[in-house]
């Protein structure tokens, strides 16, 4: 089973723990949070981070999902990850705690996984989507190189709304800062 750690200059990209769970729900409860991804739920409930941790080793073990902890100097931020589509495409999800929010932790983590996506999985491509008024993941996609595909409209179980989507796509070719830009460190595991 594949459980690496993926370090960055600031940060550290490692499997969850179930000892994480209480922060991570700390983090995760926050409107603003939920208000700006397309499948977290508000207010986030009880057990759900236990439940949805729970799930981390399944999905290494077939492949189908690699969700890290993002951590920096032993506090924990957020949550990134490569997850396979129905289509069987890999996409890449990613949110921070509002405290650590315009800080370049999301550019920093991006380009940490998608340099173990492209280098020790060896995607081809990798897509990705934001809600259309999410700004900073915007930014932080096209920094990575990311090109919009498309829109769509999606109902947005926090908001209650539709939202436009933006679906983007990253080749392996165009990823800006390359797989030299994460020191990739892999447990024996």
């Amino acid at each position: 089973m594949l459980n690496p750690t993926i370090t960055t200059e600031r940060l550290i990209l490692r499997p969850y723990q179930l000892s994480d769970a209480p922060r991570l729900r700390e983090l995760a409860d926050s409107y603003a949070v939920a208000s700006k991804l397309a499948r977290l739920p508000h207010p986030y409930p009880a057990g759900e981070a236990e439940r949805w941790i729970g799930t981390h080793e399944a999905l290494r073990a077939s492949g189908t999902g690699y969700p890290f902890a993002i951590e920096h100097g032993g506090d924990l931020l957020g949550s990134i990850g490569l997850e396979q589509s129905e289509t069987g495409e890999y996409e890449l999800g990613y949110w921070l705690g509002e405290p650590y929010w315009n800080k370049g932790f999301g550019g920093e983590a991006a380009h940490g996984i998608l340099a173990f996506g492209f280098g020790r999985l060896g995607l081809p491509y990798v897509r990705a989507r934001y809600i259309a008024d999410n700004h900073a993941s915007a930014r932080v996609l096209a920094k990575a190189g990311f090109l919009t595909t498309g829109r769509s409209r999606k109902l947005h179980i926090v908001r209650r709304t539709e939202v436009d989507m933006v679906h983007l796509v990253l080749v392996r070719d165009a990823f800006v800062g390359g797989e030299s830009s994460a020191k990739q460190v892999y447990n024996a595991a």
